[in-house]
Parts: C-alpha cells; structure tokens; sequence
C-alpha cells in the first residue's frame, strides 16, 4: 500500500470518528436543554424555559426522533399557561404534523390533543374540546 493510501485511509478513519463524536455531543446536548426545560418550567421561569425549547429548534443539527415534536408541544404548554391560547395553538399544530401516526407515537399525540382539548375548554368551545378529548383518549 502506498504512502497516500494510507494517509488517505488514516484521514477517512479519523474525520468518520470526529463526525460520530459531534453526532452524539449534539443529542446529549439536546437532552440537556430538555431537562433544562423542565427545571425552569417548574420553577416558574417561562422564558428561559422558552428559550431553551427555541434553541433546540433553531439548531441546525437533525433531531432524534421525536425531540421537535416534543420542543412544539413544550412551547405550546408554555403560551398556554401564560393565556396566549393561539400561540398555544399553532406550537400544538406543529407539534401534531411532526408526529407520525405510529402505534409508538398514540402517547406523544394523546398529550398533543389533550393540550388542544384544554384551550378549547378555557376558550368555551366545548364541542370542539369534546372532540380532541376524545382523541385523545383513542
């Protein structure tokens, strides 16, 4: 094997394990901002919990499975308990189109439609919060 080859196999070797090495940085990363969503969530500091979800959005990196779905809906939660009901909405509506269908994902979109029902209850569109209860009780 020639000199070339080898430097060339070696660079190949080292760029793949570097590409893994970010790849699994981001995503714990990304799971940091999450539990640091919860923290601030829980303690009442709705921006900075806000501000952690955006991040995990406006990355450039692809996101596990899930994780944007999840991030949509964390958003809505927050608009929704400061009373920004159509904020809530279209984070809930975005969290809804990220989800897929699949068995593995009914939990992810039950929770998805329950915030939908709540609004609709504080809202006083009953029948429309009847519907989105019910699915997500299905």
């Amino acid at each position: 094997m020639t000199r070339l080859k080898r430097v060339l196999i070696l660079f190949i070797l080292l760029f793949g394990c570097l590409s893994v090495n970010h790849a699994i940085t981001w995503q714990d990363d990304v799971y940091n901002l999450f539990l640091k969503f919860k923290d601030l969530y829980n303690s009442g500091d709705f921006i900075g919990a806000e501000k952690s979800m955006l991040k995990v959005l406006n990355s450039n990196n692809k996101l596990p499975d899930g994780y944007s779905a999840g991030a949509y809906n964390n958003l809505g939660v927050i608009k929704m308990k400061l009373g920004l009901y159509t904020e809530a909405l279209d984070y809930f509506d975005k969290a809804e189109n990220n989800t897929s269908n699949e068995q593995k994902n009914l939990k992810d979109l039950g929770y998805i439609y329950n915030n939908k029902s709540r609004i609709y209850t504080f809202r006083k569109s009953y029948s429309t919060a009847i519907e989105f209860l019910e699915k997500s009780v299905r």
